[in-house]
């Protein structure tokens, strides 16, 4: 993450696919085309793997993890996830955008992920 997101502040931020789509194929990005970033970085930090440190975190602004989509994870549909997480194999990026308590009592993180669409 931390490469994508150096990436992002050297390039002054990320164009919108419409104004730059994907062509699928490897090549030299044109980053003069375009001046119009649909998103912009203006610094970063990372957070220790401290359950205090993630939630306050976690209510002052975006915050990025990586997780193993693997596993039990890879079958999840719906509702708090209570299956076994791995440790050892990240290899997935989320975007957490909350937190909460279940009506039994468990606690979770709120993620918004994409489908990966490989090429």
């Amino acid at each position: 993450m931390d490469a994508a997101f150096k990436f992002i502040q050297h390039n002054r931020g990320l164009v919108f696919d419409v104004d730059y789509p994907s062509k699928g194929i490897n090549g030299t990005c044109e980053v003069n085309e375009t001046t119009m970033y649909g998103a912009k970085i203006k610094s970063y930090e990372n957070v220790c793997t401290n359950e205090n440190s993630l939630l306050k975190a976690v209510g002052n602004q975006t915050i990025f993890v990586a997780i193993d989509c693997g596993g039990d994870f890879r079958f999840y549909s719906s509702g708090v996830f209570e299956g076994n997480c791995s440790v050892n194999d990240f290899n997935h990026v989320v975007t957490v955008v909350g937190y909460g308590t279940s009506d039994e009592g468990t606690n979770y993180y709120v993620l918004a992920c994409e489908e990966f669409m490989g090429y």
